[in-house]
């Protein structure tokens, strides 16, 4: 049987999916190697997420990794990024906050992307909470940050509203 490749962004990350997998050895110059996974990594971004067609087959691996290390971030903001991908609002959402209460600043966007994920459930007091956290943070005053604090002028109706979501 062949071995499973991840490469991570970064030496940090590839080391903390070789931590949660349990891959510990056998590797030199840039990687971690065991008998069924090797953890390389890059600097900077190499690539974006796969095709589409190719995430259901990444979900198992995010998922194992989160039921080894159920902090692993970067684990968590991809499976995020994929259930967003496939309209699966509420998956996405819980899991890109417990990225958001790490209190990382890498991972402002996350904000963007839950309120996003409300607002496609029609959960607008929800969606409103995410637009305002995201447009005062310090993310780039970018096209993203625009379109928030214009959503959150058009959601304002629904700020003082009771929430949908268990306190």
């Amino acid at each position: 049987m062949g071995k499973n490749i991840i490469i991570a962004e970064k030496p940090s990350v590839g080391q903390e999916y070789a931590k949660a997998l349990g891959v510990s050895g056998g590797g030199t110059n840039g990687y971690l190697e065991d008998d069924r996974w090797i953890v390389t990594w890059t600097v900077g971004h190499l690539v974006t997420l796969s095709y589409p067609e190719k995430y259901d087959e990444s979900l198992p691996i995010f998922s194992q990794i989160i039921t080894k290390d159920p902090n692993n971030l970067y684990a968590l903001l991809y499976r995020g990024l994929i259930y967003d991908s496939k309209g699966k609002s509420q998956e996405a959402i819980n899991d890109l906050q417990k990225v958001v209460k790490s209190g990382n600043k890498e991972f402002l966007s996350c904000l963007y992307t839950i309120a996003i994920n409300y607002d496609n459930l029609g959960k607008y007091k929800e969606a409103y909470e995410y637009y305002k956290k995201y447009s005062t943070s310090e993310a780039l005053d970018d096209e993203y940050k625009q379109y928030a604090k214009s959503r959150l002028e058009e959601l304002k109706q629904y700020a003082g509203q009771q929430t949908t979501a268990k306190k």
